[in-house]
């Protein structure tokens, strides 16, 4: 019989290399480490900068105003507590202390069991109040920047996995 033959050579290490890439891309763990470090890290700049993810100064608080200092790093345990958990398919980050969100979304702080509220204030000294608004001082969230490092991070990690299609032995 006449007409045309294909003969492929070299299908099986092809195969492979699909399988390889295949693997790799239903598994993207790493990509998701990779990402949730580096949200980690321009989380911890913001504590740096003093200011949100859209560049907004946040107010500066009273004791960094009378004490020195910056706002939310007294003593650095917020800082210190953002971490990120990655999974095979998804990254999250932030922090598990309870008094985060006061300073991600602001509150009202109000006595519960009291008639009031009696706190210090450096410089002034004691001050009895009904109530005191926390403003918000968002550290957690994405930018242009960091919209941009993630897909660096995804491009990297696809181009890794499908690189290796096209390679020769």
């Amino acid at each position: 019989m006449e007409g045309v033959q294909i003969k492929l050579t070299g299908a099986d290490a092809a195969i492979a290399k699909l399988a390889k890439a295949e693997a790799a891309l239903e598994a993207p763990l790493t990509m998701y480490e990779a990402i949730g470090e580096a949200m980690v890290t321009a989380t911890k700049l913001r504590f740096d900068d003093g200011a949100g993810p859209d560049g907004s100064p946040w107010p500066i608080s009273l004791r960094a105003q009378f004490e020195g200092g910056q706002t939310l790093i007294d003593s650095a345990a917020l800082k210190k507590s953002i971490t990120h958990i990655a999974s095979a398919d998804q990254v999250e980050w932030g922090t598990n202390l309870d008094y985060a969100a006061t300073h991600q979304f602001g509150a009202t702080i109000t006595p519960k069991s009291a008639d009031a509220l009696k706190f210090s204030i450096p410089g002034i000294g004691f001050i009895t109040s009904q109530s005191v608004t926390i403003p918000a001082r968002p550290f957690i969230g994405l930018n242009d920047e960091d919209e941009t490092e993630i897909e660096r991070i995804a491009d990297a990690f696809l181009s890794q996995a499908l690189g290796e299609i096209g390679r020769a032995n």
